[in-house]
């Protein structure tokens, strides 16, 4: 059986919703570092039907990296019971049907 690690970006104070409002603002050449060393070991991504569904219209044409790279190549599981179907690119939908 594989293991599950959690990466979140994450405030002093807590925050952990909504890092597009607070993270870009304070992201320098260490931060990058930091989420290039955490997602190169890193072959599988588990992701729910609210990410995927806000990921999957932006990651495959942005040119954010070193995560632009990663997340559109890298395989993906989706954990949902109410979406059918999976475009965005190694994609893998998990549901109970």
């Amino acid at each position: 059986m594989r293991k599950i690690y959690s990466g979140l970006f994450i405030s002093l104070d807590g925050v952990v919703q909504a890092p597009d409002q607070w993270q870009f603002d304070n992201w320098d050449d260490d931060m990058e570092t930091a989420l290039a060393a955490s997602i190169a070991p890193t072959d599988t991504a588990l992701l729910g039907r609210v990410t995927y569904n806000e990921w999957a219209p932006f990651w495959p044409t942005s040119a954010i990296e070193p995560f632009a790279s990663f997340i559109n190549n890298v395989q993906k599981y989706v954990i949902s019971t109410t979406l059918d179907k999976l475009e965005w690119q190694n994609s893998t939908l998990i549901s109970k049907n």
